[in-house]
Formats: structure tokens, sequence, C-alpha cells
């Protein structure tokens, strides 16, 4: 057996291994990721969709919404 069919053979079997580590870990990698986007997901529709605000924070809010009116306004019909 020649030299370079020996390392041949170990760089083909090294490279092969090294691919079938990348596409585990991608795999791995590709199912955290759907875990993790199944579980915001299931966050988001457990959360209420109508949220109860005290005064202070009602207006507060109205005090943003007047001045992105006035910004908005302002701008564009002087």
């Amino acid at each position: 057996m020649s030299s370079v069919s020996k390392y041949y053979k170990a760089a083909s079997q090294r490279a092969e291994k090294e691919k079938k580590e990348r596409e585990a870990a991608e795999k791995k990698r590709k199912e955290k990721q759907a875990a993790k986007q199944a579980a915001e997901k299931k966050q988001q529709e457990e959360e209420p969709k109508i949220k109860e605000l005290t005064d202070e924070e009602a207006e507060k809010l109205q005090k943003e919404l007047d001045s992105k009116k006035v910004s908005f306004y302002g701008s564009c019909c002087q």
C-alpha cells in the first residue's frame, strides 16, 4: 500500500466523521431553535390580549399617543 493512499483513506474517514458531526450539530441547533420558537408562541398565546391599565399608565400612554399625533401632523401640515 502506498503512503499516499494510506493518508487519503485516513483523510477521507476524518472528513466523513467531521461532516457527520456538523450535520448532528446543525440538527441539534435547528431542534433547539424550533423549541424556542414554540415556547415563545405558547407564551404569546397565554398572555392576555387585553391589559388593564392603571390611571397613571393610561395618562402616560395618552400623552405618548398625543405627542406622536402632534409630531406627525405638525410635520406634514405646516
